[in-house]
């Protein structure tokens, strides 16, 4: 499996649709989640949100690694990278795209490259 392979899958069970993250969206009626503005899941949602985010770094660190090369932004910029790129790939495929998987996997390569330096 390659590594962007591995990413899209991570990014895929970390957030599907139906999973237990906090700050999930419901694409049926529009109306967004609100446990991330009710005080008594702010806790929980800044862990998973921190979570994801080490989990993106790692990923990160370790294509960078492979690269020969180093990170060139800090986690929260590629965890908010890959977070906006997930949620289009979602939302897209909720819509019917049947390339929306394919275009997760092409543009992943494409942000973890752009997020290192060779060097």
């Amino acid at each position: 499996m390659t590594a962007v392979r591995s990413v899209g899958v991570l990014l895929l069970s970390a957030r599907r649709p139906g999973s237990s993250i906090g700050r999930s969206t419901h694409f049926d009626g529009g109306q967004a989640d609100q446990s991330l503005f009710d005080k008594a899941f702010r806790n929980d949602v800044h862990e998973i949100d921190q979570s994801l985010e080490r989990m993106i770094w790692r990923i990160v660190g370790e294509f960078a690694e492979l690269a020969g090369a180093a990170p060139a932004v800090s986690s929260s910029v590629a965890y908010a990278v890959f977070d906006g790129l997930f949620q289009h790939a979602l939302i897209s495929h909720l819509a019917g795209s049947t390339d929306a998987a394919r275009d997760l996997e092409q543009n992943a390569q494409r942000v973890l490259e752009s997020l290192t330096v060779c060097g």
